[in-house]
């Protein structure tokens, strides 16, 4: 019986993972049906104390699918591929393996071979990806050596370690997940692209047309070139520092459970330094969390008469070359379906620049995906964007899931 052409309807299906990120994106053709995963992870650390059993959301996936056509990993944020991590009897990530997927897609700061060939892309490619790398490392440095660098005795103190560790965790280095995915895509089943790539899937996805709008390379992008100019071995020479802190606490002066203390006129000031030294590293896990998420992969699938928008956690930076195209302006105001940006940021949907470009916006048919836990971040979701979100489409949110519910879905007809 010969394949179909093209689908007639496209399945989206939320999972519940908290603060995270998993989609699947299930294509229907009158004989078959071509899945994408995209993304699978959740929050390193969850303020709220949500509980997620990554395992049963896994086998939910499995379930759902059983193969897989393709296999998106926007970024390597904690929250977006912790789930395709592996351990010693299997772990969630095990599951998505045996999915077999026939491509896996990630961004092209993620090929390996960046890190020790810079003439891949642009000149200054490699050292960009060697940079991310040294970010990931201080992450793991922060992670490993928080209380011997911050003193929690005042509450000032303990808000500052509390993001550290918050945000650190996030940023750390995922080594199981990156390589599970390097070895589900395998040389033959990988791409890493960027803003522009061409990626053709009619073989395994027929009647699909997947744009692809970010994230830049070094050359589409002045502002990601200037950042890898100024980032060279900056990251590494921070982690560097933190280990050598760490290893060095000389009392009270500097760290918490040293050998001297401070003389008690001078205690005040002791503490100021401390704490100056607490936010400056808090300063800089934030741009790192930043830089990261300006990593990610944006996809437009487009199917039939409908196009479906999977932005990761891209912020305005990532977002900021393709929106000074013209054709990229016309496909976003056709946009039927759209994956909120970062859970929800103001940063990642800005009005003007992003959200007055969906043309079809306060239609009954615009749906909306927002995966977010309230409390997790003061200010994520935007209350005034969930306000638009709730009033100008149909939002579907992960976090007016029931107790206990792994997955919601509904169908689009193309």
């Amino acid at each position: 019986m010969a394949t179909a052409k093209k689908p007639f309807k496209a399945t989206i299906t939320s999972y519940q993972v908290g603060f995270g990120d998993c989609y699947l994106l299930t294509f229907h053709y009158t004989d078959m049906k071509r899945h994408v995963l995209i993304d699978f992870g959740t929050k390193f650390r969850s303020k709220v104390k949500f509980k997620v059993d990554m395992t049963a959301v896994a086998k939910q996936i499995k379930a759902d699918c059983s193969e897989l056509a393709m296999v998106v990993a926007t970024h390597r944020h904690y929250d977006h591929i912790s789930g395709f991590e592996t351990t010693k009897t299997g772990g969630p990530g095990a599951i998505i393996r045996d999915c077999r997927p026939k491509l896996v897609v990630q961004p092209w700061t993620e090929d390996p071979k960046l890190a020790e060939d810079a003439t891949k892309l642009e000149t200054g490619a490699g050292r960009h990806v060697r940079s991310l790398s040294a970010m990931n490392a201080l992450a793991d440095a922060l992670d490993a050596n928080l209380g011997a660098l911050v003193d929690t005795s005042s509450r000032a103190m303990r808000g500052i370690a509390d993001e550290l560790t918050y945000l650190g965790g996030d940023n750390i280095t995922n080594r199981s997940a990156v390589e599970n995915l390097m070895r589900m895509g395998k040389p033959d089943r990988m791409r890493y692209v960027h803003l522009g790539s061409k990626l053709d899937v009619r073989n395994i996805l027929p009647g699909v047309k997947i744009h692809v709008l970010g994230p830049p390379t070094l050359g589409q992008s002045k502002d990601i070139k200037n950042y890898a100019r100024r980032s060279d071995e900056y990251w590494s020479l921070q982690a560097r520092a933190v280990d050598v802190a760490a290893s060095r606490t000389s009392g009270d002066t500097m760290f918490r459970g040293g050998r001297r203390r401070v003389p008690l006129p001078a205690r005040w000031f002791a503490q100021q330094l401390r704490e100056m030294q607490a936010d400056s590293l808090l300063q800089i896990v934030r741009v790192l969390d930043e830089t990261m998420n300006n990593t990610s992969l944006i996809l437009l699938f487009e199917a039939g008469s409908k196009k479906i928008l999977f932005p990761g956690d891209a912020q305005l930076e990532n977002w900021s070359a393709a929106l000074k195209d013209e054709k990229i302006q016309k496909l976003l105001a056709g946009v039927d379906v759209y994956k909120v940006g970062h859970h929800g940021s103001d940063n990642a949907t800005p009005r003007h620049a992003l959200w007055e470009r969906f043309g079809k916006r306060r239609r009954a048919s615009f749906r909306t995906l927002l995966s977010t836990r309230d409390g997790e971040y003061s200010s994520v979701p935007k209350p005034s964007l969930h306000q638009a979100l709730a009033e100008d489409s149909t939002l579907l949110s992960t976090q007016d899931f029931a107790p206990g519910e792994l997955s919601r879905s509904f169908d689009i007809k193309l």
